[in-house]
């Protein structure tokens, strides 16, 4: 059977950016820092060893990729731009001062499993005729290439259009983006979520064009309270 594509869903990954790791393990901070950073920009752990302060420039870094040689650009959204600037005078010429693969993955899954990333991963296999169902926790499979499998699945289930996400990764055909599509379960979730979104907006405005001067008021008043 196909392997199981893992990777952060929106909500995992956005409670991973946030988690407070213990000030004794800043190893852990880091980790965290650069998978979120590759989620933030689709790069392999090969470019993010590589990423230079020189190619980063205008909101953007361009750079070509170690494995493919392709020259990519990548807009970087505020959340990418703050880890940066977290490690703007780490090295005068490395974005990032980055830990051997094998160490980050493996302080890749200690991090995650202080995080709660604990969401149940089922890998099937067949022996003859006879399948098996093999459980694994998240956090015991995470590693540096499941932050490029979230970039794609995130970026999809935001309603991000698959040609710009296939030109922040260089992926140059969508055959090789079906395996990340058909997994980015909550692509269809939050775009459907937009019929929602319209029906409320619709009659907030409608309310607010009705209201006057001291009801917008009140309606200011609330809004701040709940915010």
């Amino acid at each position: 059977t196909k392997k199981t594509v893992t990777f952060l869903k929106l909500t995992e990954l956005m409670l991973f950016m946030d988690f407070k790791f213990p000030e004794s393990k800043p190893h852990l901070s880091k980790v965290r820092d650069f998978f979120c950073f590759m989620a933030f920009t689709s790069l392999r752990y090969s470019d993010l060893r590589a990423l230079k302060h020189a190619n980063v420039s205008d909101g953007k870094i361009e750079f070509y990729t170690q494995k493919t040689k392709d020259r990519l650009t990548v807009p970087l959204i505020e959340h990418a731009k703050k880890i940066l600037d977290k490690y703007k005078n780490e090295s005068e010429v490395y974005a990032f001062p980055v830990y051997s693969n094998q160490k980050i993955n493996d302080y890749l899954k200690e991090a995650a499993e202080l995080a709660g990333l604990d969401r149940e991963i089922v890998e099937t296999y067949f022996v003859g005729a006879k399948r098996f169902d093999k459980e694994y926790k998240l956090h015991e499979t995470i590693s540096c290439h499941d932050a490029r499998r979230t970039f794609v699945c995130c970026s999809l289930a935001l309603g991000i259009p698959t040609t710009t996400v296939m030109a922040c990764t260089g992926h140059s055909n969508y055959e090789s983006m079906k395996p990340y599509i058909e997994v980015a379960d909550e692509t269809q979730k939050l775009q459907m979520e937009r019929w929602n979104d319209y029906q409320y907006k619709s009659q907030i405005i409608d309310i607010l064009d009705k209201a006057d001067n001291d009801k917008l008021k009140e309606i200011l008043r609330l809004i701040k309270t709940v915010a």
